[in-house]
């Protein structure tokens, strides 16, 4: 049996697409009007080599008017955190930090 692969972007398209869209794609919405290209950015955990590159999986969806009041996305990948300052954001790491010493 060959394997294949879809993409299940459907009901994506349904919520987002037409002339009068219910809804907006808030990385997509980012990543161009806003010109923040890593809002774009793979967030897939989990990667099997047979089935291409990395690729944004995880969506979030506003109404259109709603959409226009956002600033920016911040995409991690897995174990990461952003964390507002007073002098800017702060990114660190939530990963438990590997013992070197028990190899």
């Amino acid at each position: 049996m060959d394997a294949w692969a879809t993409s299940a972007a459907g009901p994506d398209e349904i919520l987002t697409g037409g002339t009068r869209p219910v809804f907006t794609d808030l990385g997509l919405h980012t990543g161009t009007i806003l010109d923040q290209p890593g809002a774009l950015a793979a967030t897939a955990s989990l990667r099997r080599t047979d089935q291409g590159p990395a690729q944004r999986i995880d969506r979030m969806h506003w109404t259109p008017d709603l959409a226009l009041a956002l600033l920016g996305i911040d995409a991690l990948a897995p174990g990461w955190a952003v964390k507002q300052t007073p002098v800017g954001k702060q990114i660190t790491c939530t990963l438990p930090a590997p013992n070197l010493l028990n190899v």
